[in-house]
Protein backbone atom coordinates (compact mmCIF):
# COMPACT_ATOMS: atom_id res chain seq x y z
CA UNK A 1 0.00 0.00 0.00
CA UNK A 2 3.23 2.58 1.17
CA UNK A 3 5.05 1.13 -1.94
CA UNK A 4 1.35 2.50 -4.00
CA UNK A 5 1.44 5.96 -2.77
CA UNK A 6 5.14 6.74 -2.85
CA UNK A 7 5.01 5.49 -6.89
CA UNK A 8 2.03 8.11 -7.24
CA UNK A 9 4.04 10.59 -5.98
CA UNK A 10 6.89 10.50 -6.88
CA UNK A 11 5.28 10.42 -10.96
CA UNK A 12 3.76 14.11 -10.78
CA UNK A 13 5.00 17.53 -10.03
CA UNK A 14 5.44 18.57 -6.53
CA UNK A 15 5.45 21.57 -5.09
CA UNK A 16 7.51 21.70 -1.63
CA UNK A 17 5.24 20.24 1.14
CA UNK A 18 4.62 17.19 -1.58
CA UNK A 19 8.45 16.58 -1.10
CA UNK A 20 8.47 16.55 2.57
CA UNK A 21 4.94 13.81 1.98
CA UNK A 22 7.10 11.98 -0.13
CA UNK A 23 9.99 11.88 2.31
CA UNK A 24 8.27 10.77 5.35
CA UNK A 25 6.05 8.01 3.71
CA UNK A 26 9.50 6.52 2.18
CA UNK A 27 10.79 6.88 5.80
CA UNK A 28 7.74 5.22 6.87
CA UNK A 29 7.76 2.66 4.36
CA UNK A 30 11.47 1.49 5.74
CA UNK A 31 10.29 1.39 9.21
CA UNK A 32 7.01 -0.66 8.46
CA UNK A 33 9.73 -3.03 6.78
CA UNK A 34 11.78 -3.12 9.59
CA UNK A 35 9.14 -3.09 12.46
CA UNK A 36 8.09 -6.87 10.76
CA UNK A 37 11.83 -8.03 11.81
CA UNK A 38 11.56 -5.85 15.04
CA UNK A 39 7.94 -6.79 16.35
CA UNK A 40 7.04 -9.83 14.67
CA UNK A 41 4.15 -10.33 16.03
CA UNK A 42 1.92 -7.69 14.62
CA UNK A 43 1.85 -5.33 18.11
CA UNK A 44 -0.16 -1.90 18.04
CA UNK A 45 2.23 -0.16 20.52
CA UNK A 46 5.28 -1.40 17.99
CA UNK A 47 3.33 0.05 14.85
CA UNK A 48 3.15 3.64 16.65
CA UNK A 49 6.74 3.26 17.82
CA UNK A 50 7.95 2.64 14.55
CA UNK A 51 5.93 5.54 13.10
CA UNK A 52 7.65 8.02 15.65
CA UNK A 53 10.90 6.90 14.47
CA UNK A 54 9.73 7.53 10.82
CA UNK A 55 9.45 11.21 12.14
CA UNK A 56 5.65 11.31 12.91
CA UNK A 57 4.51 12.97 15.56
CA UNK A 58 2.21 10.60 17.67
CA UNK A 59 0.51 11.03 21.02
CA UNK A 60 -0.54 7.48 22.05
CA UNK A 61 -3.04 7.22 25.10
CA UNK A 62 -3.96 3.24 26.25
CA UNK A 63 -7.17 2.39 28.12
CA UNK A 64 -7.32 -0.57 29.60
CA UNK A 65 -5.52 -3.88 29.98
CA UNK A 66 -4.64 -5.26 27.32
CA UNK A 67 -5.95 -9.17 26.94
CA UNK A 68 -4.39 -11.73 24.11
CA UNK A 69 -5.94 -10.33 21.44
CA UNK A 70 -7.31 -13.32 18.99
CA UNK A 71 -5.04 -13.27 15.83
CA UNK A 72 -7.42 -12.09 13.38
CA UNK A 73 -8.59 -8.92 15.48
CA UNK A 74 -5.01 -8.59 16.27
CA UNK A 75 -3.93 -8.53 12.68
CA UNK A 76 -7.38 -6.55 11.45
CA UNK A 77 -6.64 -3.82 14.00
CA UNK A 78 -2.92 -3.08 13.42
CA UNK A 79 -3.80 -2.81 9.17
CA UNK A 80 -6.46 -0.19 10.17
CA UNK A 81 -4.01 1.48 12.73
CA UNK A 82 -0.97 1.39 9.62
CA UNK A 83 -3.55 3.03 6.99
CA UNK A 84 -4.38 5.53 9.58
CA UNK A 85 -1.44 6.58 10.35
CA UNK A 86 -0.22 6.54 6.57
CA UNK A 87 -3.19 8.89 5.93
CA UNK A 88 -1.94 11.40 8.38
CA UNK A 89 1.44 11.54 6.56
CA UNK A 90 -0.56 11.46 3.25
CA UNK A 91 -3.24 13.68 3.80
CA UNK A 92 -2.53 15.36 7.53
CA UNK A 93 0.59 17.65 8.54
CA UNK A 94 2.49 14.41 10.62
CA UNK A 95 1.24 14.83 13.52
CA UNK A 96 -1.63 12.46 15.22
CA UNK A 97 -3.33 11.11 18.52
CA UNK A 98 -4.23 7.68 18.87
CA UNK A 99 -6.29 6.22 21.74
CA UNK A 100 -6.37 2.27 22.01
CA UNK A 101 -9.02 1.28 24.25
CA UNK A 102 -9.39 -1.88 25.48
CA UNK A 103 -12.59 -3.45 26.94
CA UNK A 104 -13.92 -6.83 28.13
CA UNK A 105 -15.59 -7.58 24.80
CA UNK A 106 -14.06 -5.09 22.48
CA UNK A 107 -11.15 -3.41 21.08
CA UNK A 108 -11.51 0.49 19.67
CA UNK A 109 -8.56 2.39 17.84
CA UNK A 110 -9.24 6.15 17.56
CA UNK A 111 -6.88 8.10 15.35
CA UNK A 112 -7.03 11.49 14.90
CA UNK A 113 -5.45 14.43 12.85
CA UNK A 114 -4.87 18.26 11.65
CA UNK A 115 -5.79 18.53 8.24
CA UNK A 116 -5.40 21.61 6.34
CA UNK A 117 -8.36 23.15 5.94
CA UNK A 118 -8.31 22.88 2.11
CA UNK A 119 -8.23 18.92 2.95
CA UNK A 120 -11.07 18.62 6.03
CA UNK A 121 -13.78 17.64 3.40
CA UNK A 122 -14.69 14.12 3.24
CA UNK A 123 -13.07 12.50 1.16
CA UNK A 124 -13.80 10.02 -1.34
CA UNK A 125 -14.19 5.97 -0.29
CA UNK A 126 -10.66 5.27 -1.78
CA UNK A 127 -8.23 2.26 -1.99
CA UNK A 128 -7.39 3.13 1.80
CA UNK A 129 -10.64 3.75 3.96
CA UNK A 130 -11.91 0.66 2.09
CA UNK A 131 -9.35 -1.55 2.77
CA UNK A 132 -9.73 -0.19 7.09
CA UNK A 133 -13.46 -0.54 6.70
CA UNK A 134 -13.15 -4.68 4.99
CA UNK A 135 -10.68 -5.53 7.75
CA UNK A 136 -13.04 -3.65 10.17
CA UNK A 137 -15.84 -6.15 9.11
CA UNK A 138 -14.21 -9.14 8.28
CA UNK A 139 -14.16 -9.44 12.30
CA UNK A 140 -17.45 -7.93 12.59
CA UNK A 141 -16.06 -4.22 13.65
CA UNK A 142 -17.49 -1.17 12.05
CA UNK A 143 -15.01 1.89 10.91
CA UNK A 144 -16.20 4.95 10.69
CA UNK A 145 -14.06 7.97 8.95
CA UNK A 146 -14.43 11.49 8.34
CA UNK A 147 -14.14 15.20 9.55
CA UNK A 148 -14.33 15.50 13.42
CA UNK A 149 -13.62 18.59 15.70
CA UNK A 150 -9.95 17.88 15.72
CA UNK A 151 -9.59 17.77 11.89
CA UNK A 152 -9.62 13.89 10.50
CA UNK A 153 -10.62 10.86 12.55
CA UNK A 154 -10.79 6.93 11.76
CA UNK A 155 -12.82 5.11 14.80
CA UNK A 156 -12.37 1.56 14.46
CA UNK A 157 -14.40 -0.76 17.15
CA UNK A 158 -13.41 -4.96 16.68
CA UNK A 159 -15.34 -7.43 18.70
CA UNK A 160 -13.62 -9.56 21.01
CA UNK A 161 -15.45 -12.84 20.49
CA UNK A 162 -15.34 -15.48 23.34
CA UNK A 163 -15.79 -19.31 22.46
CA UNK A 164 -18.59 -21.09 24.51
CA UNK A 165 -15.72 -23.54 25.35
CA UNK A 166 -13.75 -20.89 27.06
CA UNK A 167 -16.56 -19.27 28.63
CA UNK A 168 -17.59 -23.02 29.97
CA UNK A 169 -14.29 -23.33 30.71
CA UNK A 170 -13.38 -20.24 32.80
CA UNK A 171 -16.73 -20.80 34.50
CA UNK A 172 -15.89 -24.12 35.13
CA UNK A 173 -12.34 -23.34 36.30
CA UNK A 174 -14.41 -20.11 39.32
CA UNK A 175 -16.59 -23.19 40.38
Amino acid sequence: MIGAILDGLRGRRRDEGDQDRLDQLERLAEFHLKSEYRYPRKDLVGLVQCCRDAGLRVRLHISGTPPELPVTVRDAGHEILKEALVNVVKHGTGQASVIITYEERRLAIRVENPVPERRREARRDRGGLRHMRRCASLVGGTLTAGPGPNGWQVVATLPIRHSPWRTWTQTAQAN
